[in-house]
């Protein structure tokens, strides 16, 4: 979408840009500080899988 966004600017769908704000954001945001929490707390990849 970036690319889409970048380079063919005329021809997007603002109720698509729009859709995906709306949809994808807030999961993406949740795993975000999950992660962040899991590298404050100072796990690793092999702990992080045997949970």
């Amino acid at each position: 979408m970036r690319n889409i966004i970048s380079h063919e600017y005329l021809s997007i769908d603002p109720q698509v840009i729009f859709a995906t704000v709306k949809n994808r954001l807030h999961p993406l945001l949740t795993d975000i500080r999950r992660i962040l929490a899991d590298i404050d707390a100072g796990l690793r990849d092999d702990e992080l899988t045997a949970n």
